[in-house]
């Protein structure tokens, strides 16, 4: 909830603490469907696993910016996925005269967080493209950071590939699916969050793909590093290559910010009683 994250960079400044590397890793998929949350009219995927990462990494920021911190900028690493290549890869194999029909199928327009989206989708409940929406916006997130905040933040993008823990319970069973090879151990899976809070930023290689301007950056599931939606379905794809991303991670920043501003004027003040 909106309220959680103002009261955990409230108690944390009040202790005089400032964060120097964040892991934005809320996030689930429900099967059965999560209605909008009724106190922001926000679908709960993208609430939770977008709406609330920015929620917290800007308030993480204006708290740093209080306590006159001048180290090194802020490490936001986000738990994307893999999965955000969806919003390409069925579109990128068919012919463009079938891409009406693909998305009355899929239930998402090319590059998923497009403007319908923004307006009308992320306050609809949940469908069966949300978790894939939510994950895209985490990497349109993770690109336009750096840019608006230049100089303040890292911005890293790890997708964990799939990984065998014990959030659900078939996943404790005597025999897991790690042991039948189907998916990673934790020990694995975890690399890339470590490679990506971990690594000195003299020695991230944000560089390779033009510094600030490109914005953040992703780091696979092996461990390898890239710039975001470099793959051949992206940049041959008619509307979601990386010029028509680099305009969805903007528009998505305005109309998060728009929420932002809604949502924490209905927070109450830390510590004030309901």
């Amino acid at each position: 909830q909106p309220q959680h994250v103002v009261d955990v960079v409230a108690a944390l400044e009040a202790r005089g603490e400032a964060v120097d590397a964040v892991h934005l890793n809320a996030g689930f998929a429900d099967p059965f469907g999560t209605p909008v949350n009724p106190a922001t009219g926000i679908e709960g995927m993208f609430q939770a696993m977008h709406v609330s990462h920015f929620m917290l990494t800007e308030l993480l920021l204006e708290s740093r910016e209080r306590q006159g911190h001048d180290g090194a900028p802020l490490r936001v690493v986000q738990t994307s996925s893999a999965t955000h290549h969806l919003c390409a890869l069925p579109y990128a194999m068919l012919p463009t005269s079938t891409h009406a029909v693909v998305e009355a199928v899929v239930g998402y327009a090319p590059g998923c967080v497009d403007s319908k989206y923004l307006e009308v989708g992320s306050r609809r409940p949940t469908s069966p493209a949300s978790y894939i929406q939510s994950k895209m916006s985490n990497m349109l997130h993770t690109l336009e950071l750096p840019r608006r905040h230049p100089g303040k933040v890292t911005a890293v993008a790890v997708d964990l590939g799939w990984v065998s823990t014990n959030i659900q319970p078939w996943m404790q069973l005597a025999v897991s699916p790690s042991d039948l090879l189907w998916m990673r151990f934790a020990q694995k899976g975890v690399k890339p969050v470590v490679l990506a809070l971990t690594t000195a930023t003299d020695q991230l290689p944000s560089h390779q793909f033009g510094g600030k301007k490109a914005g953040g950056f992703m780091i696979s599931s092996l461990g390898q590093v890239s710039a975001p939606y470099q793959y051949p379905w992206w940049s041959g794809l008619a509307g979601a290559g990386v010029v028509e991303n680099d305009k969805r991670a903007a528009a998505l920043w305005e109309a998060s910010v728009a929420w932002m501003a809604v949502i924490a004027g209905s927070c109450k003040a830390p510590g004030a009683s309901a």
